[in-house]
């Protein structure tokens, strides 16, 4: 909890104007980011990609005269990758206008990778996960700053933990394993949007895999339990998987 008057008014108003842009942009782009950590006048936005560790970093804020004498915030910025053309991290001290014309670059990187298709398989995920991402319905207000509660996480838990048994007997792709242990793991750091988008991004490996293992892990999460943490409209891809 932050002690508001240990620090300047002055830098209060500036770090709250600039966090409001900075949430708002994020909601924005909630399908491919999302807030990890915002707390003690830090922001850290992540790439919610699978394997991805690209992320946007603003903390160590700051006030300072600019060219003009007037007082403005200042803010130290972790930017990886920094560009197109590297992988590097880079660090500046930006005003907070010159923050957020950096975190849209950001953003944009991020697109264009997303759009880079190397093989047949890249474009059929990615159609997979968007069309899983659309059946969820996910509309609580935090859902892009908060994780679901503890009962929640103990329930999505033990869900993943059924599905990795299962793709262990089934023999499927060690990757599907790795990932459904890695959502499994952190579920407590997660953003409930970001839940939902590594989930998404779950299942469409699986129907790349197999309809039939798609068909028993849909029909698990039908389940009321499952129901109580995220709603989703699957019943038609069940309906159809159901004929099988």
């Amino acid at each position: 909890m932050v002690n508001k008057k240990a620090y300047p008014l002055v830098l209060l108003r500036d770090v709250e104007n600039l966090y409001t842009n900075i949430r708002k942009v994020v909601s924005e782009n909630s399908d491919i980011i999302s807030i990890v950590r915002n707390e003690n006048l830090e922001i850290l936005i992540e790439d919610i990609s699978y394997n991805s560790v690209f992320t946007f970093s603003i903390y160590n804020a700051s006030i300072g005269k600019d060219t003009s004498n007037a007082i403005v915030g200042y803010y130290t910025v972790d930017i990886l990758p920094e560009g197109r053309q590297s992988l590097e991290k880079m660090r500046k001290s930006l005003r907070a206008k010159d923050v957020l014309i950096h975190f849209e670059r950001w953003i944009g990187i991020l697109r264009e990778y997303d759009e880079v298709v190397l093989s047949p398989e890249d474009s059929i995920i990615t159609e997979y996960e968007r069309e899983f991402y659309d059946n969820f319905e996910l509309l609580d207000d935090d859902a892009d700053t908060n994780s679901y509660d503890l009962e929640k996480q103990y329930i999505i838990y033990g869900y993943l933990t059924h599905v990795i048994e299962a793709l262990k007997q089934e023999g499927v792709d060690a990757v599907l394993i790795e990932e459904a242990y890695e959502l499994r793991d952190n579920i407590q750091s997660y953003t409930k949007r970001t839940i939902v988008k590594k989930l998404s991004h779950l299942f469409a490996l699986i129907r790349k895999n197999s309809l039939f293992i798609l068909k028993e892990f849909l029909q698990t999460a039908k389940t009321e339990a499952y129901k109580r943490v995220i709603n989703f409209g699957f019943d038609n891809i069940i309906n159809l998987i159901d004929k099988l």
